[in-house]
């Protein structure tokens, strides 16, 4: 789950296909710094829950220690 300090702070659009789950947006750091973001996950876990939870963890992680 994206953390709740991530909140209006994403903007992001969401797709996925047959083993194939997308994101790509914008957000503002913690530092208020803007950046671009795009995540393809191709593999046959990507439409589960698991795919899910990565991707959250991907962005969690950008939100909090990009430069």
């Amino acid at each position: 789950e994206l953390a709740a300090e991530t909140y209006g702070r994403m903007h992001l659009k969401t797709g996925f296909l047959e083993n194939v789950r997308a994101t790509a947006g914008y957000f503002l750091n913690a530092k208020g710094q803007r950046y671009v973001v795009v995540i393809l996950h191709n593999h046959a876990s990507a439409i589960t829950r698991h795919g899910l939870d990565l991707q959250d963890q991907i962005l969690n992680w950008v939100y909090k220690h990009s430069p």
